[in-house]
């Protein structure tokens, strides 16, 4: 909690600064998750220790990013043309996260999309997906 004090205060403190994207907290977080991986976690994490609550669910992420709007339905959008195959060229990261979601609609699965960290600056945004992807 006093890492995250500390975040929001230092954005909060440069607010007036001229930050790459902008001021308008217009960005958020999200993380893409395989439900193969979750299995609907949200029905039987009570039955589990917390600890394997929250293995289960960073093992599950295979995506972090920043958006805006409807950011993350790019991916999916990229996904469709891998999945019929009209080809996407894309870097090997990319091309690594749209077989991942090719794969999980393969198996009747669909990716789940989980925002956080909402109404953010962009700087802001890219700190705290930066600091997750390092983590």
């Amino acid at each position: 909690m006093a890492l995250e004090t500390k975040m929001v205060n230092y954005f909060l403190e440069k607010a007036h600064l001229k930050w790459r994207e902008g001021n308008a907290k217009t960005s958020f977080v999200y993380l893409l998750l395989d439900p193969r991986v979750t299995q609907n976690l949200p029905v039987y994490h009570t039955q589990m220790e917390k600890s394997d609550v929250w293995e289960t669910f960073l093992k599950s992420i295979f995506y972090v990013g920043k958006g805006k709007r409807s950011r993350p339905y790019q991916h999916l959008y990229d996904a469709i043309k891998v999945y019929t195959s009209i080809g996407v060229k894309s870097k090997s990261d990319e091309s690594k996260k749209l077989s991942r979601i090719v794969d999980i609609w393969k198996e009747n699965s669909g990716v789940v999309c989980l925002h956080i960290f909402h109404n953010i600056m962009p700087c802001e945004a890219f700190s705290r997906e930066g600091a997750i992807i390092e983590t």
